[in-house]
């Protein structure tokens, strides 16, 4: 028994070991990555990035000089995880938000994630622990 709960817990995790999931969108090209992104821009960001460089989510909104605001959302990465600066702004635009982030699709306007593996392995866990 031990080892088909512990078989579920590995398979509730296994989505993790694939690689970071990004929301992947620009609300000058599509205004519902603004506020609700489809989860159609979800991305995984591994082929995007290679593994040498720390990879992570990117939400950013910047106004310009006429007040129009632009959300952007992506995968990103840098060499060295102490410096980035994704967070910088050309001249004339101003930054309103910049968040970086690790968790899969963190950069989403709704970051609640479950997996049926995870929901299914915590019932199995309950029963096996409570009726046998």
């Amino acid at each position: 028994m031990f080892k088909l709960v512990l078989l579920f817990t590995c398979l509730a995790f296994l989505d993790s070991a694939y690689g970071l999931r990004c929301i992947s969108c620009n609300s000058v090209k599509d205004p519902d990555c603004a506020n609700q992104p489809p989860q159609k821009y979800s991305v995984e960001c591994a082929h995007l990035v290679l593994n040498i460089y720390d990879s992570f989510c990117l939400k950013k909104v910047t106004k310009d000089r006429d007040g129009k605001e632009t959300t952007v959302r992506k995968c990103s990465a840098v060499e060295n995880k102490d410096f980035t600066n994704e967070c910088s702004v050309n001249p004339g635009t101003e930054l309103v938000y910049c968040q970086e982030c690790k968790d899969d699709l963190c950069n989403s306007a709704n970051t609640n994630r479950f997996t049926f593996l995870g929901i299914m392995s915590a019932i199995l866990v309950y029963f096996v622990t409570n009726h046998f």
